[in-house]
């Protein structure tokens, strides 16, 4: 097969770092070729230009002052839930017990029973004030990771600047229903900054430098609060270690209640309750009837694996 004469293929060009491609006018494809690969600064500059980041900005905005509108509305109501049908939302008041927790107490109770080590870990804030502490776990750090963090000069703040403002002749539906078509929106702007942060996680510059510079800004890397190798702290400190500094993960901690190593109550038992926080919620109907079923379910499920313990 003949191949055609193209003065101008882009394959005769060996340029390097370049997305394989097919030339246009002859399709030679026997020599790679990369586009460029764009940067953390170049993504986030995009994103920006094209109004995805400040549309997403405003989108956020919107929804949190929506929200903070509902609650104005309902604050003084003295039903605490609310059903708005017509957008198949529910607006409610949920208390949340604000508690002051025994952590060395529960730490003892958790010992006995054989499973700190597998229910532990530490408190962030804690080991960044102690550095002996520090110090001591840094040998039990595991590999870190990181994530991305934009950050926004007087241009990038213009961009992107938004104010919501309540409109007090808004009705409750018209506000719900607002919010219905914002969070649409609202998904898929955060559903496209997230992949964009996936490739700006892998920028090489980036990884090196920590952070780098756009017209807007500049993009940082930050690391994560340190995670560590419990069983080895255990193993080689001791649990009694673990016992004066460590603190319970509440996730872990209601797994091992759902599987009946201990009942609810017993943990209750170490957490004093300091005050109770009204948080208003508004999520679709779909969303709390689900809630509530896995709820019960996980409950259902506890006594069952308690009681045949």
């Amino acid at each position: 097969m003949m191949m055609k004469d193209c003065q101008s293929c882009k394959f005769n060009n060996q340029l390097p770092e370049f997305e394989l491609k097919r030339c246009k006018k002859c399709s030679r494809t026997d020599r790679t070729l990369f586009e460029p690969i764009p940067g953390a600064a170049d993504i986030m500059e995009s994103i920006i230009d094209n109004g995805m980041y400040p549309s997403y900005s405003r989108a956020k905005k919107e929804d949190e002052g929506i929200k903070k509108a509902m609650e104005n509305r309902l604050k003084h109501s003295e039903v605490r839930r609310h059903e708005l049908k017509n957008t198949n939302l529910v607006a409610k008041f949920v208390p949340k017990k604000i508690s002051k927790v025994d952590h060395q107490g529960l730490n003892e109770f958790l010992d006995d029973m054989g499973l700190l080590q597998f229910i532990a870990t530490f408190d962030s804030a804690k080991i960044k004030k102690d550095t002996l502490l520090q110090q001591q776990l840094i040998a039990y750090q595991l590999e870190p990771t990181y994530f991305v963090k934009p950050n926004f000069n007087k241009a990038g703040n213009e961009k992107n600047a938004f104010s919501y403002v309540e409109d007090d002749s808004m009705s409750l539906e018209d506000l719900a229903q607002t919010l219905v078509q914002i969070k649409s929106r609202l998904d898929s702007y955060k559903s496209n900054y997230e992949k964009a942060k996936k490739q700006m996680i892998l920028c090489p510059e980036l990884l090196k430098k920590k952070k780098v510079s756009h017209k807007y800004g500049s993009v940082s890397l930050l690391e994560n609060n340190p995670v560590y190798d419990i069983q080895a702290i255990y193993e080689e400190l001791g649990s009694e270690f673990l016992i004066q500094y460590g603190k319970a993960d509440s996730s872990l901690l209601a797994k091992y209640i759902e599987k009946g190593y201990f009942p609810k109550s017993a943990i209750e038992k170490f957490k004093t309750v300091i005050d109770i926080r009204l948080d208003f919620v508004v999520m679709d109907l779909d969303t709390e009837r689900k809630n509530f079923e896995i709820l019960h379910s996980k409950t259902m499920k506890a006594a069952r694996n308690y009681v045949g313990a």
